[in-house]
């Protein structure tokens, strides 16, 4: 995942469940060094997404970072999108 100049990452989280949950985003930087993480809830059966995560995290630029995802409760389906600054193409990442 990058945060840099030319790509962006957005961090989207389905919540698959009845009921709101918390969704903490961890994020790590190319060293493996640990970032500010990203917490918000998700209300149920919604989708949210957080363009920009390691800006968020307040990280100016990141390249090879790795994000992971937590939840308190429930269940959710996760996703990264890294954008090409330039031509504003996605790639799409399936969360492992």
């Amino acid at each position: 995942l990058h945060g840099n100049d030319e790509f962006r990452t957005n961090v989207g989280v389905l919540n698959v469940s009845a009921q709101t949950v918390t969704v903490t985003i961890d994020l790590y930087d190319g060293h493996g060094s640990s970032l500010v993480p990203v917490v918000f809830d998700v209300l149920p059966y919604s989708l949210h997404q957080v363009d920009r995560v390691f800006s968020r995290s307040g990280v100016s630029s990141v390249t090879n970072g790795r994000a992971e995802i937590s939840v308190d409760r429930g269940a959710v389906l996760a996703y990264a999108s890294v954008v090409d600054n330039q031509t504003s193409d996605p790639s799409y990442l399936e969360a492992q």
